[in-house]
């Protein structure tokens, strides 16, 4: 199976999309000190993209809203922004990018005439390579430490998986989060999958009672798929110890996939081939006219 390049980003926000994981995820790994000030019950997602100078339309991963608590935000917003950012690699300035949705944001409220919204940047990140976390002004050059006071400071919230054991993960108050964190965690990693397939799929026999959690396992199955290149027999034999529903929805996915593969396979087969015959064609019927005056 070949490895899809842009698996992560697309199982994130299908992932994420769901409001019960990012409830999950506000009160496993935010500060509860924070969270105190929200009203959890406003939470929902947000669809809201803006152009930029290219005429492109720019988006954030995931945006959730929430209001605070009432009486906590007298003059301003009433809500707030939780921005969440998804990496897999290293970005060399995350700062700027979260900067660039945060000024957007601001700039539509003052063209609205609305208070300005507080922003919460969220980045959960489970490259291979260790994340150090730097202050933005640590990207600038100056001769005196006064000049920070013309940089824009602003902390982001950083959920590094490498910092978090399989343990840890599992032990957390929470439902298909668990399943989402401990797949970004060890994806590509078929000797993984091999030796700890139950805990990708921890808890996810009580998944299959409802659709939407049949949906969500079946998004799981989906994305270990795209992020490995095993074979027929070797999932067979990974999903051996699995119950059996859990094994027959796997190894659906994974024989969908195949023949899509061979589908497109065929497909691209048959275009090169058509395209290759009408070069030949015209190059022929070129050369023949020429001999032929």
């Amino acid at each position: 199976m070949k490895k899809n390049d842009q698996p992560h980003d697309s199982f994130f926000k299908q992932a994420f999309s769901h409001r019960q994981v990012v409830l999950d995820f506000l009160k496993n790994f935010v500060s509860a000190n924070l969270i105190k000030y929200f009203d959890l019950r406003t939470l929902h997602r947000t669809f809201e993209s803006y152009l930029d100078e290219d005429w492109d339309k720019f988006y954030s991963d995931i945006v959730y809203s929430i209001d605070w608590k009432k009486g906590v935000s007298k003059k301003g917003s009433s809500k707030v922004y939780l921005l969440m950012e998804h990496k897999s690699y290293l970005p060399k300035f995350i700062h700027v990018q979260l900067l660039k949705y945060m000024v957007e944001t601001w700039m539509d409220d003052i063209k609205n005439k609305r208070p300005l919204t507080f922003i919460i940047p969220i980045v959960i990140y489970h490259g291979k390579k260790k994340w150090n976390y730097r202050p933005f002004s640590d990207f600038f050059t100056f001769p005196h430490k006064d000049f920070k006071k013309n940089i824009p400071i602003f902390d982001y919230l950083l959920i590094d998986l490498n910092k978090s054991t399989d343990e840890e993960l599992l032990l957390l108050q929470a439902g298909f989060l668990i399943n989402t964190l401990i797949a970004f965690k060890h994806s590509g990693d078929e000797e993984y999958l091999k030796k700890h397939i139950s805990r990708i799929f921890h808890g996810a026999l009580d998944f299959l009672k409802t659709e939407e959690g049949k949906n969500l396992v079946h998004l799981l199955n989906v994305y270990l798929t795209k992020t490995t290149d095993l074979k027929a027999n070797e999932v067979q034999e990974i999903i051996h110890n699995l119950p059996e529903p859990l094994k027959e929805m796997t190894m659906t996915t994974y024989d969908r996939f195949v023949n899509i593969g061979h589908e497109k396979g065929i497909e691209q087969g048959l275009e090169q081939g058509l395209e290759q015959g009408l070069e030949q064609g015209l190059e022929q019927g070129l050369e023949q006219g020429l001999e032929q005056g």
